[in-house]
């Protein structure tokens, strides 16, 4: 529009058109803002038949931005819309929690791999994903909190609390990874590693929290109260292991045996270890009480009865356990 205005003025002064005071006077803000105006409307008009090409132009000049992949697309599938159908809605909810519950149980294996075999490169990507879990558990509340005033069945309403309750746990493990990761990066800087004992050690406990976070993630998925049964008993052994673990590692600490720095770490990662444990038995027993008024009401009572050894097949279960995993974990260093 200027390059046009330039040569159509430059024509018409060289024309004289509109008298030869009209080219030297003074022009006020009266005259300018005119000007403005009819430069704008003149300009517009004269372009109008060019509209397309300057779209093309427009197009080929500014480069549109390269629209990102979203991270974990199961975690963005909320979206207040459902509300129209409520019992989709909690269906939706359900499956998108089921998935935070995985990518949380993925990060948290890969955390407890940072203790051994730190990889800078994994850090960025662990991180990535406890941002995307975050994220999530916020959109969540949200959603939640809004479905919660639409529900039509009672069944959706306990699933619903159940939901609620549920994504804080998912979140705390995620969160528990990246603390792993931060002792990983301890060690790293200090330039020292656990001894071959701590590393045998390390490796049974994390497995035992490993399979009962893939046993917690199961169970939600698929809905399975029976499996989510079989939570408890291995959360009561993994508290075992910690307590041999502990014992163990502060007599290595008094006798010199492993240094103070290493020590401290390995103590803390124990820590996280036992606490995602926890958060497993947490969701296991909400989704036990969702549909059991006496655990609902006071799933103290239900942990206390059936960790007294009157549930045989609790029993069982977590002899089953013991034999599993703390066997084997009394055998190293014998």
């Amino acid at each position: 529009g200027t390059v046009l205005f330039m040569i159509a003025m430059t024509i018409l002064q060289n024309m004289q058109a509109f008298g030869a005071e009209f080219w030297s006077a003074i022009v006020d803000s009266g005259g300018i803002a005119n000007f403005q105006t009819v430069f704008n409307v003149v300009t517009a008009i004269a372009l109008v038949p060019f509209s397309n090409l300057l779209v093309k132009l427009s197009m080929l000049i500014v480069k549109e931005d390269k629209e990102k992949p979203q991270r974990h697309a199961a975690l963005h599938a909320l979206d207040e819309k459902l509300y129209i159908s409520p019992a989709v809605a909690v269906a939706e909810a359900t499956k998108s929690v089921a998935a935070m519950g995985a990518i949380a149980r993925e990060n948290f294996a890969k955390g407890c791999n940072m203790l051994v075999n730190y990889d800078e490169a994994q850090v960025a990507e662990i991180e990535a994903d406890e941002d995307c879990l975050d994220q999530f558990a916020d959109r969540s509340d949200r959603f939640l909190i809004g479905l919660s005033k639409v529900i039509e069945s009672e069944a959706d309403d306990r699933q619903v609390d159940m939901l609620m309750q549920t994504v804080p746990n998912f979140e705390r493990i995620g969160d528990y990874a990246t603390n792993l990761v931060e002792l990983g990066q301890r060690l790293n800087a200090a330039n020292t590693a656990f001894s071959d004992m701590a590393k045998m050690e390390l490796d049974i406990i994390g497995s035992a929290v490993n399979e009962i976070l893939s046993i917690t993630v199961d169970a939600f998925s698929s809905d399975d109260s029976e499996v989510a049964k079989t939570i408890e008993p291995l959360e009561e052994v993994i508290d075992d292991m910690v307590m041999i673990l502990r014992d163990r590692h502060t007599k290595r600490l008094k006798s010199g045996a492993c240094s103070v720095d290493t020590g401290l770490v390995f103590m803390e990662a124990l820590t996280y270890l036992e606490r995602a444990s926890d958060q497993c038995s947490s969701i296991a027993v909400m989704m036990l009480a969702r549909d059991n008024d006496a655990i609902l009401q006071n799933h103290y009572d239900y942990l206390r009865e059936i960790h007294a050894g009157n549930d045989a097949a609790y029993v069982a279960e977590m002899n089953r356990r013991r034999e599993q995993y703390i066997k084997p974990l009394n055998q190293i260093g014998k």
